[in-house]
């Protein structure tokens, strides 16, 4: 393990997903499979990587945040490499604004704060931008500053924009040759533009789904975080502004093609093993103690003995059905119409399990998400 990247420069979300990004290195002489592990209280990520002799590779995983967190690496059952985290910076979502930064990484600062500002900026490099929407669904902003959208991956491009689709803001800080770049990504969206008043200057501002793209044309992130009274002044706009676009992520008046509800998972099979011991209990049990108080020993002997073969026989059919029952994947698709902007489809999945057999579930689409 070269390299571990845990969160936002060291911060982690107080609410929602921490990014983990581990750079491994083979250096031996053989193709090495490996599985990196990374662990909190409340969940559990799982990678295998499989590095060819001389090989390197980055390996993300998404991590639900606590207090103490591990990240291992194994080859089979030997462990290679562990790593505890405990009381990692906590990232308050409101007042902490995440820059995704293109400059070098000598030009950047880091974590340019104060400990009395209202606001925090963290800048991370480019290659430690999230490929999951997930991870940027807690903060109010996400900003993009001198950065050529082709340093981002496709997946990296898609979780920013996802994250917009869902209620978050993006906004693209640039000045100079980076900007006309910044800005053919703001024209990639379906939409149109609208000028707005933001932080006592003007901005190009376009809907996207349930969130937005804001665009400035002068770069004011060094102002923002200077020690002076204008700084204080930009920060505590800004963290105003993160704040009121927090958590938006909810839907519109929405029109239902098709689908519907369903019921719990495992209801059917679930209600089934209820039922056969509900029964085994009444008639095994007060069944023949009241029913068959006055019969003779042989009658109760007899009645006894059937009972309980009769429901071996039937747990067996009981748990053969338990276990096999088929389950099924319904499909709702929802179409989004916005007060401004774009209307756009949304599809929900949801998988409805059958029995306690488990099975990959494999889904197509005859168009790009």
């Amino acid at each position: 393990v070269e390299k571990v990247d845990l969160g936002y420069d060291g911060w982690i979300p107080g609410d929602g997903l921490a990014p983990v990004w581990l750079t491994l290195r083979n250096t031996g002489a053989t193709e090495e499979r490996l599985r990196v592990i990374a662990r909190s209280r409340s969940s559990r990520n799982e990678k295998s990587v499989d590095l060819p002799a001389g090989g390197k590779a980055r390996v993300f995983l998404a991590l639900s945040v606590s207090w103490r967190m591990s990240i291992e690496v194994y080859r089979g059952e030997e462990l290679l490499f562990r790593r505890e985290v405990e009381n990692a910076p906590r990232l308050e979502p409101q007042t902490h604004l995440i820059v995704i930064d293109g400059r070098p990484a000598e030009a950047r600062k880091g974590e340019a704060t104060r400990g009395d500002s209202r606001l925090k900026v963290t800048s991370i490099d480019a290659t430690n931008a999230s490929p999951e929407a997930a991870t940027y669904t807690p903060l109010g902003g996400v900003l993009l500053r001198s950065l050529d959208p082709g340093d981002l991956a496709p997946d990296q491009r898609a979780a920013l924009f996802e994250y917009a689709l869902l209620g978050g803001t993006v906004y693209l800080v640039a000045s100079g040759p980076e900007r006309l770049k910044l800005t053919q990504l703001l024209k990639s969206l379906p939409g149109k533009d609208t000028k707005e008043k933001i932080l006592g200057r003007t901005a190009l501002v376009r809907q996207y789904g349930m969130g937005r793209v804001v665009t400035f044309g002068d770069d004011f992130v060094d102002d923002m975080v200077r020690n002076d009274p204008r700084g204080d002044r930009l920060s505590s706009e800004f963290s105003t502004l993160l704040g009121s676009r927090t958590n938006r992520a909810r839907l519109g008046p929405t029109y239902e093609r098709f689908g519907g509800d369903v019921d719990h998972p495992g209801a059917g099979t679930a209600g089934m093993v209820v039922i056969f011991f509900g029964l085994y209990w009444l008639v095994v049990g007060p069944g023949i103690a009241l029913g068959l108080r006055r019969a003779k020993r042989r009658t109760l002997l007899l009645f006894a003995l059937a009972a309980i073969l009769g429901f071996c026989a039937l747990a067996f059919v009981v748990a053969g059905t338990v276990r096999t029952a088929s389950g099924g994947a319904h499909v709702r698709e929802v179409v989004l119409v916005a007060p401004e902007g774009p209307s756009l489809a949304m599809t929900d999945v949801t998988v409805v399990s059958g029995g306690g057999w488990r099975y990959d579930l494999h889904l197509e689409s005859t168009r790009p998400f």
